[in-house]
């Protein structure tokens, strides 16, 4: 093939990627965020604010931010190896800092299931099973968010004025416990409950089951990669 037939080739092809529905859905998606963003932000209220702060500050709450994301890769590749799934830890950061992404510009943290799309996209890993691996990983912030905040509960919770407030973290912290607990139980009788899956659903199911975290020896390096990274958001915010 001469190099007039491969220019050609390529201009078709990039015309035939241009005009596929995905491209053109994923095109008028982004001018409507842009447009959001351009009508309903206050672009001259935020630089003024970025002007006037700390700038130390700022430096200290980016590098922060950025500093941290490998060690979220390397978390999540810890979780994926419990499913005999091992990946670079530097993919899996870009993958997250992707998913970050999304989470800035759409609702309901849906860049956790954008995370599970790249997995499926790139490495042909099953979409439910990359699910199960997340569902672990959020169970393990709730869990170690709950410590921070009881922790610091028993410090400063004299400085909260507000009764209904009390009564609010109490059952936040309940709350939370007890989707840890169920998380633990369904980890360890997840097989119990398939019986009660319809048939077609039933793949889906095991396949989800087989990424939660179920490994006791772990434990530990996982939590304590939680908590450095949920302090690294405190500080961050700080």
């Amino acid at each position: 093939m001469n190099m007039a037939q491969v220019e050609e080739k390529e201009r078709i092809d990039i015309k035939q990627r241009f005009f596929r529905f995905n491209t053109l859905i994923a095109l008028v998606v982004s001018v409507i965020i842009i447009y959001i963003f351009l009508t309903r932000f206050d672009l001259t209220g935020t630089a003024s604010i970025i002007k006037n702060s700390n700038l130390f500050l700022l430096i200290c709450g980016l590098v922060t931010f950025y500093v941290f994301l490998p060690l979220r890769g390397y978390r999540w590749k810890g979780l994926l190896s419990e499913a005999k799934i091992n990946l670079p830890t530097l993919e899996l950061t870009r993958f997250y800092l992707l998913a970050w992404f999304a989470n800035s510009i759409l609702p309901a943290r849906i860049g956790d299931i954008y995370r599970a799309h790249l997995l499926k996209k790139n490495r042909a890993i099953s979409f439910p099973l990359s699910l199960g691996v997340i569902f672990s990983e959020r169970i393990f912030d709730l869990a170690i968010t709950a410590i921070l905040v009881i922790s610091s509960g028993i410090l400063y919770l004299n400085l909260v004025t507000a009764p209904e407030l009390h009564g609010l973290l109490l059952k936040g912290m309940i709350i939370i416990c007890l989707v840890v607990g169920l998380f633990v139980l369904f980890s360890w009788r997840a097989g119990w409950l398939q019986r009660f899956i319809p048939p077609k659903f039933r793949s889906y199911y095991e396949s989800f089951t087989k990424g939660l975290f179920r490994s006791p020896a772990r434990l530990p390096i996982i939590s304590i990669e939680s908590l450095i990274i949920w302090l690294s958001e405190a500080g961050r915010l700080f």
